[in-house]
């Protein structure tokens, strides 16, 4: 017979107390998927056949409304577990069944429909239907919400399925590990990553289980699955283990509630019906009062022997009754259900079973290992004992890795096992640390940053290598180690536009300071040598500049043009050597000046002077304004006249003229000093 691998994973969330009994007034709806003929890949055989057999149990325990669906494509598929959603919300009870194909890729799970084909990775969107919509389904239900997956685990399709390029994940053997929240029960027929076989026959092992244990009257879902753990570990000698996650929450929940049986004595003679009476018991009593009625009865070999086996089975319950080993004490119920220990080991049994499901649940809920250890030393041979076994593995992996890293700096990793740890007790412990070395990387990041340099970057990046701004401090080191190199090139260097340019753009930094005094002491030594350039214009070198030229002020437009040989005609009447004689001081030459700027509607004339200084022979252009209606020297002095001296200086790139001017020459007159660079033009 063909062999598939296959997975059943039965997600329950009850919201209901007590034993849930298929009463007439809850409604219960129920969808059945079986997908076989899958159109890009090997047909399955079995899924068919367990859609049925599933169907008539569903029918069997009280849902009167199951709908079956075989070969559904992906709109099919969608359309019915829409159509579901809708009537879940009016239901008490709603339930889906899955049998076909399945994948998990990237910790994410995916029911196949037929016409799949599944080439890339990407294809997985837009023709699979996700875990996470399946349970959005069923999640309407008022009361019990049940989806049952019965998935192909060894898929051919995901085998060939082509992943993103550079994708780090994988198509994994098996179903991911799911945590379902809330008041969720989640069963697979094989833990996560592990496969799960077909058999030999119509049904899957856990199938078979499922359906042998679903409708036990009164058997609460954690026991259930206990029950049929226990069975499928026993048909694939152990090859098969099943696994449940989560939680159904704080009540026991049985999906069939517990019913009476009757017994039928059998009546003949007196011999024979006590006979009958104590075998229907099959009680120590019983077989005891046969043998006082009738010590000489037809049955009172019979009655003897069932005494020792029960006395014999007797001791046995003695040493049992205080003890918690779950298997054996279900092993001693089957073998002694017939007689008065089997109901009493069953009834201690159920009791053991209730407690240690309600322990698991507290534990499970905790997600402490000290609590999984707990719970281990309390139920070290209880049906969950493996599981707790391998919570205790799993956390003290965790812990040990908590171990290694509670005194690391490398952020990135602490935040995955942060995350990845976030439901035990060591999530919070990663994540509290975590928040710790951000707020100390940030307070070090800041203080680098405003001081700006090299070295405090590098003791940064020495402090922090794995921090999240590791990259960030790398980048600003290669930066002012290139802003450092630019800086030795320029060191020492007399060339003036260059340390400009370097404290322009680089002066926030630690060498910009070095710069900029660099540039100011290189800049003084320019202005000194432009200073001793600098030379004011002796009074004879002046007169043969500007006699018969015209002096430009740049700045102002002004143009003065002076003539040593030239006299107005109202010169005399001032007096032979006027402004000798007014200023009193040795003058290079006396002529006429016209002056005029772009602000003035008319020339204004006047005499000028070059006045030789006593102390280094230098000059000085005196210019009076005068309107030519003077008579005489008297009447300059007594008139309000405006006038000026011009210094002419000379330097490495020309002249500048300094114009000192007064608005009066009367007493109390304030001058104005106004220097611009000009150019003297001689006329030819």
């Amino acid at each position: 017979m063909q062999s598939v691998f296959r997975l059943i994973a039965v997600i329950v969330g009850a919201v209901v107390p007590l034993w849930i009994a298929p009463a007439l007034a809850d409604k219960r709806v129920a969808l059945v998927v079986g997908n076989s003929a899958y159109q890009h890949t090997g047909a399955l055989p079995n899924p068919k056949h367990d859609a049925a057999a599933i169907t008539k149990l569903l029918r069997d325990i009280g849902f009167t409304d199951v709908t079956l669906r075989l070969d559904l494509d992906y709109r099919g598929m969608r359309e019915a577990i829409r159509t579901l959603g809708d009537a879940a919300r009016e239901a008490d009870i709603a339930l889906l069944y899955f049998a076909g194909h399945g994948l998990e890729v990237g910790g994410e799970n995916y029911l196949v429909p037929v016409d799949a084909k599944l080439a890339r990775e990407a294809d997985l969107e837009y023709e699979t239907i996700t875990l996470a919509s399946l349970l959005h389904a069923v999640d309407g239900a008022r009361k019990l919400k049940i989806a049952i997956l019965d998935a192909c685990r060894n898929n051919p399709l995901g085998a060939r399925m082509v992943l993103r390029s550079g994708a780090t994940r994988s198509v994994s053997r098996g179903l991911a590990r799911i945590e379902p929240k809330g008041e969720v029960l989640v069963a697979y027929s094989a833990r996560a990553g592990t496969t799960a076989s077909d058999g030999d026959g119509r049904h899957s092992p856990y199938a078979e289980a499922l359906m042998t244990h679903m409708a036990t009257p009164g058997l609460d879902v954690i026991r259930m699955f206990g029950r049929v753990k226990e069975a499928v570990l026993k048909s694939t000698d152990h090859e098969q283990e099943p696994w449940i996650y989560g939680s159904p929450g704080g009540n026991a929940i049985a999906l069939v509630p517990a019913k009476a049986t009757a017994h039928r004595p059998d009546s003949d003679s007196a011999d024979k019906l006590e006979w009958s009476r104590a075998t229907t018991a099959h009680r120590l009593g019983a077989y005891r009062a046969y043998l006082k009625a009738f010590p000489t009865g037809e049955f009172v070999q019979q009655a003897l022997l069932q005494i020792v086996a029960l006395e014999r089975l007797a001791a046995q319950w003695e040493a049992m009754k205080v003890s918690k080993d779950l298997p054996r004490l279900r092993s001693f119920a089957d073998e002694t259900r017939t007689t008065e220990f089997g109901p009493v080991a069953k009834s201690r049994l159920d009791q053991l079973e209730a407690i240690e499901a309600a322990a698991w649940r507290d534990t499970t809920q905790k997600q402490r290992l000290a609590g999984y250890e707990t719970f281990l030393a309390a139920w070290p041979e209880g049906f969950l004992a493996v599981s707790a076994r391998e919570k205790i593995a799993e956390l003290r992996q965790t812990a040990a890795r908590w171990e290694e890293l509670k005194l690391s700096k490398d952020l990135p990793t602490l935040r995955s096992f942060a995350d990845e740890a976030r439901a035990t007790e060591f999530g919070p412990l990663g994540r509290s640390r975590l928040e710790q070395l951000e707020a100390s990387e940030a307070a070090a990041w800041k203080d680098a940053t405003q001081k700006q340099r090299l070295a405090t970057y590098q003791a940064f990046l020495v402090a922090w290598p794995q921090g999240f701004l590791a990259v960030s401090a790398r980048e600003k080191i290669s930066e002012l180690e290139a802003i450092r190199g630019k800086w030795l090139e320029v060191k020492g260097s007399e060339d003036e536009a260059a340390l400009e340019a370097f404290v322009f753009r680089h002066g926030w930094s630690e060498y910009g300071a070095e710069a900029t005094a660099s540039l100011v002491a290189l800049r003084r030594a320019h202005a000194k040598r432009d200073a001793d350039s600098i030379k004011t214009l002796a009074a004879d070198d002046m007169l043969r500049l500007i006699d018969n030229a015209s002096i430009v002020f740049q700045g102002s437009g002004e143009v003065i043009e002076f003539a040593a040989q030239s006299m107005p005609a109202w010169r005399p009447r001032l007096g032979k050597n006027f402004l000798k004689q007014m200023l009193q001081e040795d003058l290079a030459a006396e002529g006429a000046f016209a002056s005029k700027t772009s602000n003035w509607s008319r020339t204004m004339e006047g005499l000028g002077g070059i006045v030789r200084s006593k102390v280094d022979k230098t000059g000085s252009l005196f210019l009076l304004q005068l309107d030519g209606t003077e008579r005489s020297g008297k009447d300059v002095d007594s008139k309000d006249r405006q006038f000026k001296t011009l210094q002419i200086v000379s330097d490495s790139f020309g002249y500048v003229c300094i114009a000192t001017e007064w608005h009066s020459i009367l007493a109390g007159s304030k001058p104005q000093r106004t220097p611009e660079r000009c150019t003297i033009n001689k006329k030819k």
